[in-house]
């Protein structure tokens, strides 16, 4: 559950810093520095999705083992 916890809190951080530097490329005038800083952007966007679904995909095995056979979707 931790490792889960610290994959969804890494995801968020990627997405944060993602748009953080989509912010920096927007004001920085020099056309270089902002492409650089837009490839970075995007480089953070993918990381953060790439950790998302790592962390999805936990979450959803332990979801596999906990069920009990024969009780799925029964309440």
């Amino acid at each position: 559950m931790a490792q889960d916890i610290n994959l969804v809190a890494l995801a968020a951080w990627l997405h944060h810093q993602s748009e953080q530097a989509e912010a920096a490329a927007d004001s920085d005038a020099d056309e270089y520095g902002a492409r650089a800083t837009l490839e970075t952007a995007a480089r953070l966007a993918q990381a953060s999705r790439v950790v998302k679904e790592a962390a999805n995909q936990l979450l959803g095995a332990r979801r596999e083992r906990r069920r009990v056979p024969g009780l799925t979707g029964a309440r």
